[in-house]
């Protein structure tokens, strides 16, 4: 019950108000609405069935059940479409604004500065390894409103992972201008180019693999 509660606080504290609202405030109440009403019409069936031979009356409850469920299935559909939309849109914004791409050598002075990217090598344990001898994948991921975007670099000897950076203006640009490989590009390209259709594919799959085939 704590976890739960500590599930629906983050989610308070991470979720726009409406994507909020709308899970806790009308999914959630309409889950338990359908969920106890089909409960409640199966034991009011079988106890009117088992009391009387009059076989009309249980289904009168049924009809209600299932039409205003119905209603319910289809204000959720719009609803959701609504606030779908509306989330993309803003969330859309709000990337291009954080990660929009900025002159390389001003990323190359950056990471260098941080110490994060020098001179086409990564610090991981202490070494530096060169990104030629590495897997770089772009990750991406939503949880509970909160949004993952990194890069992950994996030994090409033995698929070891070495280490992961959070994704920034400067990592952005600076593996858009490198030649550095990055295995899913194409992903990682429609990041950059069109936030709208990558945060549609991000909602639908939330899943890197699934989002890069069906680009």
């Amino acid at each position: 019950m704590k976890e739960m509660k500590k599930i629906i606080q983050f989610e308070k504290e991470n979720m726009p108000e409406y994507q909020y609202r709308f899970l806790y405030k009308r999914v959630l109440p309409g889950f338990f609405f359908v969920l106890g009403g089909a409960i409640f019409v199966l034991a009011w069936g079988i106890i009117w069935d088992y009391c009387t031979d009059f076989k009309i009356i249980p289904f009168i409850p049924l009809v209600i059940w299932a039409i205003t469920t119905f209603v319910l299935l289809v204000l959720y559909v719009i609803y959701g479409k609504k606030y779908t939309h509306r989330l993309i849109c803003e969330k859309a914004l709000e990337f291009e604004e954080k990660y929009n791409v900025v002159d390389i050598q001003e990323a190359v002075c950056f990471l260098e500065q941080q110490g994060s990217i020098v001179e086409n090598c990564i610090a991981a344990d202490g070494n530096k390894i060169s990104l030629d001898d590495c897997f770089t994948i772009f990750h991406c991921k939503t949880i509970s409103g909160v949004y993952f975007f990194a890069f992950g670099f994996y030994s090409k000897h033995n698929g070891e992972q070495l280490e992961v950076l959070t994704a920034d203006k400067y990592l952005c640009s600076y593996f858009k201008a490198s030649k550095s490989p990055v295995v899913n590009r194409g992903l990682f390209e429609l990041f950059l180019s069109d936030k709208t259709k990558f945060m549609k594919l991000l909602l639908q799959y939330n899943d890197e693999v699934k989002m890069e085939k069906h680009i």
